[in-house]
């Protein structure tokens, strides 16, 4: 698994960030209409890989989305970081029923 973690608001980030492009999104906190977090999927074209964020949104979904960012070792001496993680597409197969 590949992680990459950037400091919060660093130019590095901001570089990374631009060659991104955003594919799609899992919601797994909250509503539209109020806070709620989300791992947003990029692709970066350059080299094909797809980066993981975990995102969070305050006032509804016209918000723009911000990162996460966490201390680094959840230590308070340490800086925020925002993580990225390499993730891959898998598919996903579906049985659906019908009335005989």
């Amino acid at each position: 698994m590949t992680k990459l973690e950037f400091i919060k608001d660093s130019p590095e980030l901001e570089e990374f960030v631009k060659t991104l492009k955003p594919i799609t999104w899992d919601n797994f906190e909250g509503d539209y209409d109020d806070y709620h977090t989300f791992n947003q999927i990029y692709l970066q074209e350059s080299s094909g890989k797809h980066f993981s964020a975990e995102m969070k949104r305050h006032g509804g979904i016209y918000s723009k989305p911000k990162f996460i960012a966490y201390r680094r070792n959840f230590k308070s001496s340490e800086p925020y970081v925002v993580t990225f993680i390499e993730v891959e597409p898998i598919e996903v197969v579906r049985t659906e029923w019908r009335e005989v």
